[in-house]
């Protein structure tokens, strides 16, 4: 569900330093899209290509020879994602995780084109971890994923998070928390 989540959780696995109990180090995510109502298959492949190629050992030269090895009639069909992605990925010999956030946030074609690409890129060197809303249709688009559901934070946790964030004196009682929404606190001070 929308608040539960989701987002902060891939920005966790992208900068785990911030969350000490997370176990991974900071080379765990090769590359990460953050999707948004303007998101493209393509817009996509331009957010991980610079990434890959600053991240990822070998990947200019897998790069380029995945585009070498097509032919004339090969290369005008395929899409940048083809060749610079897949095709690249595919050829370089390491464990590769991407991240793409906000599988529901695209135009509906431009999901279901993502989905599908992403879909041909997952397998046993390459894991994709999409960040999507259970309850839109980018979520059906979504099979033969290993599905994770996050419920929306309790508002004990809400309560624990802003005290441990706060520094207004007045949010570290914790009765004056439990009896007042979030809403009516003071502003900075």
């Amino acid at each position: 569900p929308p608040g539960c989540g989701k987002s902060t959780l891939m920005s966790l696995l992208i900068r785990p330093k911030l969350v000490d109990q997370i176990g991974i180090d900071e080379h765990f995510v090769t590359a990460a899209a953050f999707l948004d109502d303007s998101s493209t298959l393509d817009t996509l492949t331009m957010d991980l290509i610079p990434q890959l190629a600053e991240r990822l050992p070998g990947y200019p030269q897998a790069r380029d020879a995945a585009v070498a090895t097509l032919t004339d009639e090969q290369r005008a069909s395929a899409t940048t994602f083809d060749t610079h992605i897949l095709g690249a990925l595919t050829a370089v010999n390491r464990r590769v995780r991407l991240i793409v956030d906000g599988l529901d946030q695209p135009e509906r074609t431009a999901a279901e084109q993502i989905a599908t690409a992403l879909r041909t890129l997952a397998g046993p060197k390459i894991r994709v971890i999409i960040g999507v809303r259970a309850d839109t249709h980018a979520a059906t688009l979504i099979t033969d994923a290993n599905v994770i559901q996050l419920a929306p934070p309790s508002t004990d946790e809400i309560r624990e998070a802003l005290i441990a964030a706060s520094s207004l004196t007045e949010m570290r009682d914790p009765e004056r928390l439990s009896t007042q929404s979030v809403h009516e606190f003071p502003s900075d001070r």
